[in-house]
């Protein structure tokens, strides 16, 4: 994830290592490795599952890397001023939907979809 990203959640992600990406070199964490390159992340992530978990520019940054997505998609227009990156989805095949529930937590329709890249893609 991001430095933003971190910062907006607060604390590390639990249950599993995380990575903040940032330019600052003096950043640092007791809860997370920070790291200040893109090459640095494949390194540590080599033969690992990864999850990119945002913000909008590490997803651009990893997007090209990655093989498969896993998308909340909700039904709603919503202002903002961070967006995920435009992507032709007809390189991707969705291979899962699994829909949200909406409760007092979750005011909007949304559902998850898991997507695949396509080969020729």
């Amino acid at each position: 994830m991001g430095r933003k990203t971190y910062e907006s959640i607060g604390k590390a992600l639990p249950n599993r290592e995380n990575l903040v990406l940032t330019r600052d070199l003096n950043y640092s964490l007791a809860d997370a490795k920070v790291v200040h390159d893109k090459a640095e992340v494949l390194e540590i992530a080599r033969d690992k599952q990864v999850y990119i978990t945002g913000g909008a520019e590490i997803y651009r940054l990893f997007l090209k890397d990655a093989d498969a997505l896993v998308v909340t998609h909700v039904e709603a227009h919503c202002g903002g001023d961070t967006i995920f990156p435009e992507l032709d989805w007809q390189n991707w095949r969705l291979v899962k939907r699994e829909d949200g529930v909406r409760d007092e937590k979750n005011e909007l329709d949304y559902w998850y979809g898991w997507y695949e890249k396509k080969a020729h893609a």
